[in-house]
């Protein structure tokens, strides 16, 4: 097999596949909120209904999407669209209230702060558990990427990488692949460095990697 240098470029690409190997499960997690926009919708456009026929129509709005977003105080940050199969009609100023927030857009959006701990726990239990999850998964990938630059350093040539990472092969750009099987003199073998910490945060990538090549 032929040397391999490990370079900053090879490095750069690997985690480029990280990043892409990884992005589905990343896209399951953050693409799969919870769907609660128009329910808290409901709940907050309640005392208003009755409204509609008493009020001038300048006074509404119709809508036909809903953004969930955190309240100042909220342990996770989040932000939720839920597009409504038909446009409701929303008071153009909602008044204070203890409970929630809201804020109409001119393009038929609707902004619902869930303040209200009591009134919103479940709904704020489920945004904040998805946020938490989101912020995991990506969390792991950022960790996953450091930890292959990491490994990668570690070692100046690809070889004793791949004995060290097996997974490691199916990352690597098919040039080097190609360059890694090209048939060559051997040079003498130097001690492997302990990449063992590094290689603990790669194991979702390994993962990943299987169950991709499961899917095929």
């Amino acid at each position: 097999m032929a040397v391999v240098r490990i370079t900053q470029e090879l490095i750069e690409r690997v985690q480029k596949n990280i990043r892409q190997t990884m992005q589905a499960a990343v896209d399951a997690v953050e693409d799969s909120p919870p769907d609660l926009g128009a329910a808290a919708l409901n709940i907050v456009l309640a005392p208003y209904k009755e409204l509609l026929g008493q009020c001038p129509p300048e006074w509404f709005k119709r809508c036909n999407r809903v953004t969930l977003q955190s309240p100042k105080k909220s342990p996770v940050d989040y932000s939720v669209d839920s597009d409504l199969i038909d446009a409701v009609l929303v008071p153009i100023r909602f008044p204070d209230s203890a409970h929630y927030q809201t804020q109409v857009d001119h393009d038929g959006g609707v902004h619902i702060w869930l303040s209200g701990a009591v009134m919103w726990s479940e709904e704020r239990t489920a945004l904040e558990s998805w946020a938490r999850a989101t912020n995991k998964i990506k969390a792991d990938v950022h960790a996953a990427v450091e930890a292959a630059r990491t490994t990668l350093e570690a070692f100046s040539t690809l070889s004793p990488a791949l004995k060290a990472w097996p997974a490691l092969w199916d990352l690597l750009p098919e040039d080097v692949k190609n360059k890694h099987h090209e048939v060559v003199t051997r040079a003498p073998k130097a001690a492997a460095p302990d990449v063992s910490a590094s290689l603990d945060k790669l194991g979702g990538v390994t993962a990943q990697l299987t169950i991709n090549k499961l899917k095929v």
